[in-house]
């Protein structure tokens, strides 16, 4: 702990926080996820994987540009440093949908959906 840390700050010190979360009312919930921004470099690198997934399993390259697209989209997100859960997760799930509709071997899907899913996973939304 540095040494100006005080017992007024309850137990927590940091340099910076961003809070993004809020619940009000009675009962109110409200989660949120923390994570480094040094993720993205994973996120980017698994995200990279998806394209060349892509690229490998799905031949059509009209059906592969629909799902790539998407994938920029996540990427450009996770880039600006501010990744937004709720959209990140629609973001995700679309992408899921969409492998599913553009391949057509179950095995190719079950790779695609993986990876997809360890993205979702770096991310914090699964």
């Amino acid at each position: 702990m540095p040494e100006n840390y005080s017992n007024n700050r309850g137990g927590i010190y940091a340099h910076n926080v961003n809070a993004k979360v809020i619940a009000v009312g009675d009962n109110a919930s409200a989660t949120g996820t923390i994570y480094n921004i040094s993720d993205n470099k994973h996120i980017l690198q698994s995200l990279a994987e998806l394209k060349q997934e892509l690229q490998a399993r799905v031949s059509d390259e009209g059906k592969r540009r629909i799902v790539e697209k998407d994938v920029k989209a996540l990427e450009e997100m996770v880039n600006s440093n501010t990744i937004d859960n709720a959209k990140a997760k629609s973001m995700l799930e679309t992408i899921a949908d969409k492998v599913k509709l553009v391949t057509s071997v179950i095995s190719d899907v079950t790779s695609l959906t993986a990876t997809i899913q360890k993205i979702a996973a770096a991310i914090g939304v699964y």
